[in-house]
């Protein structure tokens, strides 16, 4: 289970995003179970993609 995972574990186990993971956790952990997606986009350009996503906590 994620949640019984140490910050040294996920850093060994997620890598190089492991920092982003970390972050992506605690925002999500932040908001209602009733947050909802407003908006979506991804860009993949020829190297690293990009991502957005926006959440309004109803």
């Amino acid at each position: 289970r994620l949640a019984n995972l140490t910050h040294q574990q996920i850093m060994e186990q997620a890598g190089a995003e492991a920092v982003e993971l970390i972050m992506w956790l605690v925002m999500r952990g932040a908001l209602s179970p009733h947050a909802r997606c407003v908006h979506r986009h991804y860009y993949a350009p020829m190297t690293t993609g990009m991502g957005l996503i926006t959440f309004q906590d109803d």
